[in-house]
């Protein structure tokens, strides 16, 4: 009985650290697209601009371009933290599991960041 209590309290702190982590991602995504956007003026197609004849679909503004990448993350760092016990329920039961969905979670988030950070470096290349 100690030992599923033991299991618990650690899943829990290490949900909290993943948590903490997911937050700083989110923060730092937030930080460097608000600084893209203070640099870049607004456009209705920036993507066809930074990307000409790439793709013939609809094009994405300055803010959806922008933004887009940070909002996922931080639609996720709030779903941690308003409910934790949900989020802990719908993982891996078993301990390697739950290392192993943490860290790919950890993985995509970083995979967010660095789109994000690519995504204003263009426009801060774009605007000179």
């Amino acid at each position: 009985m100690q030992q599923d209590s033991d299991d618990e309290d650690r899943r829990r702190l290490y949900h909290r650290y993943y948590t903490c982590l997911l937050t700083l991602m989110a923060a730092i995504s937030l930080a460097s697209a608000f600084w893209g956007y203070q640099r870049a003026r607004y456009v209705d197609d920036l993507y066809h601009l930074i990307n000409p004849g790439d793709r013939p679909n609809k094009g994405e503004g300055t803010i959806q371009y922008l933004f887009s990448f940070p909002g996922m993350l931080v639609l996720a760092t709030i779903a941690n933290w308003v409910a934790p016990g949900y989020m802990l329920r719908r993982s891996p039961q078993s301990e390697p599991g739950f290392a192993v969905a943490m860290m790919v979670a950890l993985a995509l988030a970083c995979v967010f960041v660095t789109a994000t950070l690519m995504r204003v470096h263009a426009v801060s290349l774009l605007v000179g």
